[in-house]
């Protein structure tokens, strides 16, 4: 799968660079919406990988090669959990920075909301992906951007209004249960896009 990850990342650095640079600035501006939308909107490189693949013809390819069909599809979702991790990680140096320029320390709960929202970042892929490789990367572009800005807008006023102190809930708790929906949908969601995969072959 090294390889594969490998392809995806050069043939993304070359078709995304300036992609690239936007997430960045994004995810370094102190501003809730955008670093969100930085952190989801980095769920699309998957995309642009899967459209690459299918511009090259990488599939009639990808069956001469010692790969299976599990690591053909899982380089996707691997490409979309290190882009989002990469986010959430310059979103973290961007208030680490701000902290050291004067500003306060992120409290406990904006770590919890940072974790939440690369936790609906992932889980907007889970759904993404399957539907990808089902109808194509043309109309599911466009499917994925209502998908995005429809999950940005809620992760943002779930952000604003929601209280930790309200919730019974130990935090710590109420993270590890997200964390654990994440990965169970995830999960489900790549043995659906491995079936779909087979039966598009």
């Amino acid at each position: 799968m090294c390889g594969l990850l490998i392809k995806d990342t050069y043939s993304m650095i070359k078709e995304t660079k300036i992609f690239l640079i936007f997430v960045i600035i994004m995810a370094l501006v102190q501003n809730d919406f955008l670093f969100t939308y930085a952190i989801f909107y980095s769920a699309m490189l998957p995309i642009s990988s899967l459209a690459y693949d299918e511009r090259s013809k990488w599939n009639v390819y990808a069956d001469m090669l010692p790969y299976t069909t599990g690591q053909i599809v899982g380089s996707k979702y691997m490409i979309g959990y290190l882009s989002v991790g990469f986010s959430i990680l310059l979103v973290l140096c961007g208030k680490l920075l701000g902290a050291g320029f004067g500003n306060e320390m992120p409290e406990p709960s904006e770590w919890a909301s940072l974790i939440t929202i690369g936790c609906a970042a992932n889980l907007v892929q889970a759904v993404n992906l399957p539907l990808i490789f089902w109808i194509g990367v043309e109309k599911g572009r466009y499917l994925f951007i209502l998908i995005v800005v429809g999950a940005t807008l809620a992760a943002v006023t779930f952000m604003e209004h929601i209280d930790y102190s309200m919730i019974e809930i130990p935090l710590a708790a109420l993270t590890l249960c997200i964390l654990a929906l994440t990965v169970a949908g995830n999960i489900l969601s790549f043995f659906i896009s491995k079936k779909i995969y087979c039966r598009r072959q």
